[in-house]
């Protein structure tokens, strides 16, 4: 039987008869009709208010700018998009203020005259009895037609736009692009409550990537409840009530088209040579939509070479038509498609055309440094935006992952992402995902070999030159609604270092030629020379020249030749002839120094998570043939105290009570024979396992020992830390508290169950862990009497604190030109002292790379504008989109899904978004995460408290209570009006960072707090309290300093490394103070210790701003870290 879902009688999918169903099918149609008229009716009641509201907003200059787009008839996924151009009536043209005027007049006479009547009509008393309002209902036809006449005016002056924007696109060279579909409105003429909903289930759909199935089942469910909602009373449906349910559509592809959410793009086909890799756009032939490719590769790689002929594509099937369809592919997004996405929301073209050098010393971001403030544009000029016209600078990052995730034993997957961001943007905003670009995603399984990833980056190049001269005019920006020319520009590649080299053209940094930045080679140079002032740098005139041979070679072998003599290869890159190949190729900070130089050295140097290796012998010791008549055990014991004794006396026999307990383990005959061959017999004359033992010893230390560096002092290369002290270490990292935005890292260090760390967890390791529990280990007045693996102990932190410091300086969120050449003092301290400290380590790339950051500081600014961490975090959301794991389809999968996922992020943004969708940015904003409005603030942020609670107006005064008497006294104290009630909130929000109370969180109640004309302190927040003064609410903070260190009580280890800007305090806290949000500087990280048997606490400032002012070290407090990763 079927099911019935009629409106008439309410049915909600019940099973009837046939002749039931076809009854209630009639029915229902019938009172359809009778719904439409009455919504008729309806209609043209309200004709007269409608066009006394038109005709009062109504002017030539303003109502009368643009077409009219006409009201869609239908149910919304069958409606057309087209807008309705009526023709020109050449009559308005003589007087159309003077028929306005008298429209107007006509109209006011016509509702003074009928409003009195209106008020008091009712319903018709009998079937005869006539409509009384017919006279009127005919003058404001008139009025209507009239008026329809005067609407002509907007076409006419839509055309002559239209004419102008034609001259101004004749009178320049640059190409032209339609951007109109980036101005169009989502959903017109839908109700509100039909909006929300399609809106849910997109989300649902583009975000939670919920299957069609669970979003029809959502649609029927939405409409089931609003149905529900709808007939609580009992009554049954009106006319619009069952107008509104069926406007909700059931089938969600349809919705989704109707957003708009799907890039522009490109689908080339791709060589499946693994060792061509060429792409080929599609054609067309006439008006078909059927792309077509060549059938064989035609890619030749080197001029005297035949072509590749790989077969290009295979036939396919649809329906009854077969179709050649590529067999590998490669989907490339449009850049200028993607450049007039952002230049249709509001406030943005704003922002892009504001971003310039600000400061001549202090560098905030990367418009502060010295490559785009001399940058110049085609026409000579600085590369800032002007009135005429937008200037853009943009980076790029090429990177390969695992679809897989790692997850899937055996998947050895890989796949390339091309992606681009928008440097002109503020960081705030600037690696949002509506605001990057992904260019296209490589194709796998396996990562392009050398210089075929150029087939790739040619249609984003392609783009590029374009962009550059003459420039790309759009037709239409949101601030510039007849059109604007947008020039674009590539500024720098941010990659990891085998990406880099594979985009740039470089060799690997295996090969001779190793550096992209210098002409230093391993044969020659090594990768541990550190005399810079040697260094001669490449120059981008004969990088172009190498790279241009290299791709002119004949064949093979001459490419080959030309390649080995320079290192340089040609790349897509040298298309763009104002880019930079030498000073453009950044080294990437996050690589270089966290998962570079931090990881090697408290892993490879200090030997964190490696097995200790076998000590070679220090000491040559041999024994005659052991006797037949000694026991098992006895021999054993033999062999095994020879093998200590060869030994580094500081690793086996560390101090004399160790050895003799280790030595009385063995029995005494082992013993007695092992001093019978050293010719040390004890003189007692009973000697027990103590004097046998004793006399090993002492022959013991009076050898002289050949070792390599660091086995006299168990410090060796690798292995300085020991077992016990890795046990030290790990229980002061689990003791350290920290705020929740800095990483956390594994209570198990050096152990690999916790698995392989990230960039952001060595950063924690390496600036915050680490260096506190090796001062407080390995620090002190080191003296003569001292051992010598203190001494040396010492000398190893030194040369440690000298790579922190180097760390801190160079990745500091504002930087100055002393910050870069402190930097390159720390390096070159830290890797000379590498050098003496451990002769046998070899140097690696990355040592030679780091010196080399320093120039970049000064060209690009602070890392944060130049470092793949957002570039990462693109990969993992990519990475997380849902694919059928089919290799050749799963690349588009994911490419088309993220960029969906982009626009719908950047929907909420445009004017064309419906007002119900941008009002619910909030709820949508929980859903994806941090969400921002359209526009930064701009002035002081305000804070606002992360309670959900029912308070969240701030009007229920039910959740306010009287303060504690500990609470007013402390208002008191500090001098603040005491207010009688508050509210108790555990955590807010204050500059994007989180701060709570200790109860709620110790770690982001640890802050430093700036009191006037006062060194700032460190405090803990007790309480946070939320007060009304007069129409506005206020939030204080209740917190408690930490009282400073007793003068003379100890000598404060930590101040050695001022870079460090960490320092000893009394871990016993003062009375309560109340400050307000402003005065927090930043969290701190706090370590508790016990020092001469007082509990102390080591506090170290998580600001992530340090500034070199003039020869003294100082940090800036006034920064959010939420930012850095």
């Amino acid at each position: 039987m079927p099911r019935c879902f009629c409106l008439s009688h309410g049915c909600s999918g019940e099973s009837l008869t046939q002749r039931l169903y076809a009854k209630h099918q009639r029915e229902d149609k019938t009172r359809r009709v009778d719904e439409a008229l009455l919504r008729a009716e309806r209609a043209c009641q309200g004709q007269d208010d409608a066009i006394s509201d038109y005709i009062g907003s109504l002017t030539l200059s303003d109502g009368v700018t643009g077409g009219v787009e006409d009201a869609a008839a239908g149910r919304i996924w069958c409606r057309s998009e087209g807008r309705h151009q009526p023709a020109v009536n050449p009559s308005l043209a003589d007087g159309p203020l003077d028929i306005l005027c008298q429209i107007e007049h006509d109209l006011s006479a016509l509702l003074a005259a009928t409003r009195p009547q209106m008020a008091h009509l009712n319903g018709p008393s009998s079937a005869e009895h006539l409509f009384p309002l017919k006279a009127a209902m005919s003058q404001a036809r008139g009025i209507q037609d009239r008026l329809a006449a005067v609407h002509k005016l907007n076409a006419s002056h839509t055309r002559w736009t239209e004419g102008l924007k034609m001259f101004a696109m004749k009178s320049n060279t640059s190409l032209t692009y339609e951007n109109d579909r980036h101005h169009h409105r989502i959903l017109p003429g839908v109700h509100a409550i039909v909006q929300a909903c399609i809106f849910t289930m997109v989300a649902f759909q583009v975000i939670l990537h919920t299957s069609r199935r669970g979003c029809h089942f959502l649609l029927e469910m939405m409409r089931y409840i609003i149905q529900l909602t709808i007939m609580r009373s009992g009554a049954l449906l009106s006319a619009h009530d069952a107008a509104l349910l069926a406007d909700i559509p059931m089938d969600p592809a349809s919705v989704l088209r109707k957003f708009h959410l799907e890039s522009v793009e490109t689908v080339y086909a791709v060589c499946p040579n693994a060792k061509c890799h060429k792409t080929y756009a599609p054609k067309f032939s006439g008006k078909s939509p059927i792309p077509v490719y060549p059938k064989h590769c035609e890619h030749r790689r080197y001029r005297n070479v035949a072509a590749c002929g790989t077969r290009l594509t295979r036939p396919r099937s649809f329906g009854q038509k077969v179709v050649e369809v590529p067999i590998k592919r490669f989907v490339s997004f449009s850049f200028k498609d993607y450049v007039g996405n952002l230049v249709s929301r509001p406030g943005y073209e704003d922002l892009l055309d504001d971003h310039c050098g600000k400061s001549l010393d202090l560098m905030s971001d990367i418009g502060d440094g010295d490559f785009l403030r001399d940058f110049k544009g085609p026409d000579g000029t600085t590369f800032g935006s002007t009135s005429e016209e937008g200037r853009y600078a943009f980076s790029l990052c090429v990177d390969f992952f695992n679809p897989f995730s790692n997850r899937q034993a055996g998947q050895k997957y890989s796949v390339g992402i091309v992606s681009v961001a928008c440097l002109n943007l503020p960081p705030s905003l600037r690696y949002k995902p509506e605001n990057m670009f992904l260019a296209g995603i490589i194709p796998g399984p396996n990562e392009p070999p050398t210089d075929t990833i150029n087939h790739y980056l040619c249609p984003l190049v392609d783009d590029l030159v374009d962009f550059w001269d003459p420039g790309i005019w759009y037709t239409k920006t949101h601030d510039h609604p007849d059109g604007r020319l947008i020039r674009c520009a590539l500024a720098l590649v941010v990659c990891d270092l085998p990406a880099a080299r594979k985009t740039a053209g470089y060799a690997a940094a295996s090969h001779e030629h190793f550096c992209s930045l210098c002409h230093c080679t391993r044969s020659h140079h090594g990768y541990g020379n550190i005399e810079t002032d040697t260094w001669v740098r490449r120059t981008n005139k004969e990088c172009r020249m190498d790279a241009e041979a290299y791709h002119q070679a004949a064949d093979e072998g001459i490419m080959l030749d030309q390649f080995n003599k320079t290192g340089i290869r040609w790349s897509e890159l040298t298309r763009l002839l104002y880019f930079d190949m030498v000073r453009c190729v950044v080294i990437d900070s996050m690589h270089n120094l966290f998962l570079g130089l931090v990881k090697e050295h408290f892993t490879a140097i200090l030997g964190i998570g490696k097995k200790a290796p076998a000590e070679k012998p220090v000491l040559a010791v041999t024994f005659k043939l052991i006797p037949g008549s000694y026991s098992d055990k006895a021999a054993k014991g033999i062999e095994t105290i020879r093998t200590w004794l060869e030994e580094p006396v500081a690793v086996r026999f560390p101090c004399r009570d160790l050895g003799l307990k280790r030595l009385m383990r063995f029995n005494l005959e082992a013993l007695t024979f092992v001093c019978r061959e050293l010719g040390c017999l004890p003189s007692q004359a009973k000697p027990t396992k103590e004097h046998f033992a004793g006399r090993i010893l002492d022959w013991r230390y009076q050898q002289n020992e050949i070792y390599d560096a660091g086995a006299d002092s168990a410090t060796k290369l690798g292995s300085v830390i020991s077992v016990k002290e890795l046990t030290k270490i790990r229980n002061n990292v689990g003791q350290i508290s920290t705020p929740s935005w800095v990483a956390s890292v594994p209570a198990n260090l050096g152990s690999a169950a916790h698995g392989k760390l990230k960039a952001d967890q060595w950063r924690a390791l390496g600036t915050i862990h680490l260096p506190l529990a090796l001062i407080s280990m390995w620090f002190g007045d080191v003296s003569i009497e001292d051992s010598v693996r203190a001494r040396r102990c010492r000398s190893i932190l030194d040369v440690t604190m000298e790579l922190v410091s180097a760390v801190i300086v160079g990745t500091s969120r504002s930087v100055t030109r002393r910050n870069a050449n402190q930097y390159h003092h720390h390096m070159v301290r830290y890797l000379s002292g590498v050098k003496q400290l451990f002769p046998s380590y070899r140097l690696h790339p990355n040592h030679h790379l780091a010196l080399h950051l320093d120039e970049f500081l000064l060209r690009f600014g602070p890392v944060h504008g130049w470092w793949t961490f957002p570039f990462e975090r693109m990969i993992g959301a990519v990475q997380r989109m849902p694919h059928n794991g089919k290799a050749g389809v799963l690349e588009t999968t994911i490419g088309n899904s993220y960029t969906r996922s982009a626009n719908l992020r950047a929907l909420i943004l445009k004017p064309g978004c419906p007002e119900v969708i941008r009002h619910s940015k909030a709820i949508f904003g929980k859903l994806i995460g941090s969400f921002s409005g359209n526009l930064p603030s701009t002035g002081m942020p305000s804070a606002e408290d992360e309670d959900d609670g029912p308070d969240a107006d701030g009007l229920n005064q039910d959740c306010y209570l009287d303060l504690s008497d500990d609470l007013c006294q402390a208002f008191r104290k500090s001098h603040i009006d005491c207010p009688s009630q508050g509210r108790y909130i555990p955590s807010l929000s204050f500059m994007g960072v989180t701060y709570s109370t200790s109860s709620k969180h110790h770690g982001n109640s640890c802050v430093l707090i700036a009191r006037a004309n006062q060194k700032i302190v460190p405090a803990q927040i007790e309480h946070i309290v939320k007060v009304l003064r007069g129409d506005t609410f206020a939030v204080y903070l209740a917190v408690r300093p930490f009282k400073p260190m007793p003068p003379g009580f100890h000598r404060d280890p930590f101040m050695a490394y001022p870079c460090l800007q960490a320092e000893l305090w009394d871990a016993e806290l003062g009375d309560a103070e109340i400050i307000l949000p402003s005065q927090v500087a930043c969290h701190f990280a706090c370590l508790p210790t016990t020092i001469n048997q007082k509990q102390m606490a080591v506090c170290l400032s998580l600001s992530r701003n340090f500034l070199i002012e003039g020869q003294a070290a100082g940090a800036v407090q006034d920064q959010a870290p939420y930012m850095d990763l």
